[in-house]
């Protein structure tokens, strides 16, 4: 039962470390990224990218800008081996992308990763990418357009006060942002908000 217990343990620290890792790269926190990888980490992108830790978090945020104005990371199914302190991880991963023309491709594939638990400063030991791999799979182009994209925070405010969120003819009737605001690749997104908060206090009309 306690192995048990500690594989669970160890598999919830490696997903979580996905979950900060693919939260940093879409808010473009420099500092989240790179607290999913260990110094010495070695990150590999086929022949787009391939190298130390440093350089890549200098890489990632001016290469998603320079070609895409909004993106989403997801990774699922979740397939670890773990011995001792190092454990070997397959992660299917579906990207959204979205290019300045607004055209959206959607692509998939898998980052093959070798985790390592390490306690460098004697603080408690965690688990961090010392190895990835990223192993594109399909892409498909799409049309597409963000939730709200144009909207004025009083066109907004005048969306969620009606009473039907708008006419049924308004584009922005697709999705409207919530009145706390769109989603934001930076530490401005309303994600950072601790504690969330009632919406009444999030709303842009009142902020």
């Amino acid at each position: 039962m306690d192995q048990r217990i500690a594989r669970l343990l160890n598999r919830t620290e490696i997903v979580d470390c996905m979950a900060r890792y693919t939260r940093g790269v879409d808010r473009h926190d420099v500092e989240l990224m790179r607290s999913t990888f260990w110094p010495d980490a070695e990150i590999a992108y086929t022949n787009i990218f391939h190298g130390g830790l440093e350089d890549f978090l200098a890489w990632a945020n001016p290469h998603h800008d320079a070609a895409y104005r909004n993106h989403q990371h997801h990774t699922t199914t979740h397939a670890i081996r773990i011995k001792g302190d190092v454990a070997v991880a397959e992660h299917y991963c579906l990207v959204m992308l979205q290019r300045h023309s607004g055209e959206t491709l959607l692509s998939s594939g898998r980052y093959l990763q070798q985790f390592e638990r390490r306690d460098p400063e004697g603080t408690g030991a965690e688990w961090r990418i010392a190895v990835r791999e990223y192993m594109p799979e399909m892409s498909f182009a799409l049309a597409g357009r963000n939730a709200g994209e144009g909207l004025t925070p009083e066109r907004l405010a005048a969306l969620y006060d009606s009473a039907d969120g708008g006419t049924s003819d308004d584009p922005a009737r697709w999705a409207p942002v919530p009145p706390s605001g769109p989603s934001r690749q930076d530490s401005s997104d309303v994600s950072y908000r601790f504690p969330l908060g009632r919406r009444a206090e999030r709303a842009l009309w009142q902020a």
